[in-house]
């Protein structure tokens, strides 16, 4: 899957936000590639786990598009987990907050009692207050 994206991408040039950049090649790749492996038993189940992979990646913080990914605590799917843990709010970031940006997350940390948006801004926040 992830050569014949490559190769559209040579082709039908998409830049700007939701151009498919190798990253999201390779993270999609995985993805159905997980997907398949996991459900070689049934095809239904597997066409479900894949069109789940494909919601999730489209999926924005405004337009959450989770309703086939997997539930719980045990899920693949952060939004799920944050779900499961009822954590899941629409606030500003923090960090983001803080140099005069307007982000909105519905990621909560407990521990750091602060709204963090899960890239880049969990990992400073984590990394700078300790």
């Amino acid at each position: 899957m992830g050569s014949r994206l490559r190769t559209i991408r040579k082709f039908a040039k998409l830049g700007g936000k939701g151009k498919r950049t190798e990253a999201l090649i390779r993270k999609l790749a995985k993805y159905y590639g997980l997907a398949i492996r996991r459900n070689s038993e049934s095809v239904e189940e597997m066409q479900k786990a894949i069109m789940a992979t494909f919601f999730h990646a489209i999926s924005t913080n405004k337009k959450p598009l989770h309703q086939n990914c997997s539930t719980g605590f045990d899920s693949w799917c952060k939004w799920h987990i944050a779900e499961a843990a009822c954590d899941i709010q629409q606030n500003r970031c923090t960090v983001c907050k803080e140099n005069g940006k307007r982000k909105e997350t519905r990621y909560f940390c407990q521990k750091r009692n602060a709204a963090l948006c899960v890239t880049p801004c969990f990992q400073l926040y984590h990394v700078e207050s300790k």
